[in-house]
């Protein structure tokens, strides 16, 4: 951060210095933190924080089961998601640092798929049937609003993946399908909006 400091002086307030770290190992947080005083140089630790409801690698499962026994199962696993969350605020408790995150969304679509391509017969059908239901709005809201109670989002905001993607077997990632999709049914979108505006983000 010294370089930028020196070249923007009297203007460093243009700049928000972020640390970065992983979120499965809030171990790295306290690392990052403690090396050469870097928490005392930052503004804000950022993690990524995706909910894939554990569903991810149980494709077979996602394949036989309903949408609606799906979202039981996300419903469910947000308290899990969350507590993954709150270590690393433990770990920036003692540095004075806000929470905030480069990048965040739901994950529901099959791992494998990213890493080599297969596909689970049936179950690209039913990941992109839960993103695209009118549950996923009240689950997106539901992992906000207790990521919020966890003590995110009180100085910056969070960066959501993504603002628009076509849906397929390798994820539907978008908040909006296409440029074109019609707001009112699009449900990440309304829990977004819904969020931003009842927090003035």
């Amino acid at each position: 951060f010294a370089i930028f400091k020196e070249v923007f002086g009297t203007e460093r307030s243009r700049l928000v210095f972020v640390l970065s770290t992983q979120t499965v190992n809030p171990w790295v947080s306290e690392q990052i933190l403690g090396y050469q005083d870097a928490s005392k140089q930052a503004d804000v630790l950022a993690l990524g924080a995706y909910l894939d409801c554990g569903l991810g690698d149980q494709a077979m499962e996602v394949a036989d089961s309903t949408v609606d026994e799906l979202f039981d199962t996300c419903f469910s696993s947000v308290p899990g998601a969350v507590d993954e969350i709150t270590q690393h605020i433990k770990a920036v408790s003692n540095h004075s640092l806000p929470i905030t995150f480069y990048e965040l969304g739901t994950a529901i679509s099959e791992t494998q798929t990213i890493y080599n391509g297969a596909e689970t017969p049936g179950a690209t059908e039913k990941y992109q049937a839960m993103n695209r239901h009118p549950k996923i709005q009240i689950l997106i809201d539901k992992f906000l609003e207790e990521l919020k109670s966890a003590g995110v989002f009180t100085k910056y905001p969070g960066f959501y993946f993504s603002s628009m993607s076509r849906p397929s077997k390798y994820g539907s990632w978008g908040i909006l399908e296409d440029m074109y999709q019609d707001t009112s049914k699009a449900p990440k979108y309304q829990a977004l909006q819904e969020f931003i505006l009842e927090n003035k983000l």
